[in-house]
C-alpha cells in the first residue's frame, strides 16, 4: 500500500512531543491494527523517529504489518497465512486501517481453491478502483491472483489537484530547501 492517509499516520511517529502518539500498543489499538484479528497475540514496535511493525498470531496463523508513515514516501505492507473463506472482508479492513492510494492485492492458491478466490478481487474496494489484475501457473499446482487498485485523484471545486499537507512531527523549514 501507498500514499497512505496522512492523518491516520500521524499516531505511529514515535518522537517526542507529538500529541498524536501515545505509546506502541495504543497505536496498534487507535490505528485499528488490533481489530484485525481480534484476540491474536501482537508483538508492535515504533521506530524512532517513525517507523512501525508488528508480528501478530492467532492459532497457528500469524499476520504481520510494517510501515513507513511519512507522507513522501509512506508505504504500508501486511501478510498473513490465515485461512478465510472471504478474504474480502479482511481486504476491507486492512484498507480501512491505512486508507492508501495504491494498493495491491496478491493471493495464492492451490488448484482446489482457486475458484473461490477469484470472487476475492471485487471490482472496487471502499472507494479503490482496480486496475490491473493478472493470474499465474506455477508447476507446482498453485496459482497467484494479482490485483492493483487505486482511488480516484481528489480535486478541488475548481478542478484543481488536492495536495495533501502534513504538520508530520519530523517536518522541518529546512526540508524545504
Amino acid at each position: 500500500m501507498t500514499d497512505l492517509d496522512p492523518e491516520r499516520m500521524k499516531r505511529l511517529f514515535y518522537k517526542s512531543g507529538n500529541p498524536h502518539f501515545k505509546s506502541t500498543r495504543q497505536a496498534t489499538i487507535d490505528s485499528g491494527i488490533a481489530d484485525l484479528f481480534p484476540g491474536a497475540i501482537i508483538d508492535d514496535y515504533t521506530f524512532d523517529p517513525c517507523g512501525y511493525s508488528m508480528n501478530g498470531l492467532l492459532g497457528e496463523s500469524y499476520f504481520t504489518i510494517h510501515v513507513t508513515p511519512q507522507p513522501s514516501c509512506s508505504y504500508a505492507s501486511f501478510e498473513t497465512n490465515a485461512a478465510c473463506e472471504d478474504f474480502t472482508e479482511l481486504i476491507q479492513k486492512v484498507v480501512e486501517v491505512f486508507r492508501p492510494r495504491n494498493f495491491v492485492v496478491t493471493l495464492f492458491a492451490n488448484v482446489h481453491t482457486a475458484p473461490a478466490v477469484r470472487s476475492h478481487f471485487p471490482n472496487e474496494i471502499l472507494g479503490c478502483r482496480k486496475t490491473n489484475k493478472m493470474t499465474i501457473e506455477f508447476e507446482n499446482n498453485y496459482k497467484l491472483f494479482f490485483s492493483h487498485y487505486t482511488a480516484p485523484e481528489k480535486r478541488d471545486s475548481r478542478g484543481r489537484k488536492l495536495v495533501y499537507v502534513v504538520d508530520s512531527p519530523t517536518h522541518s523549514s529546512d526540508d524545504d530547501n
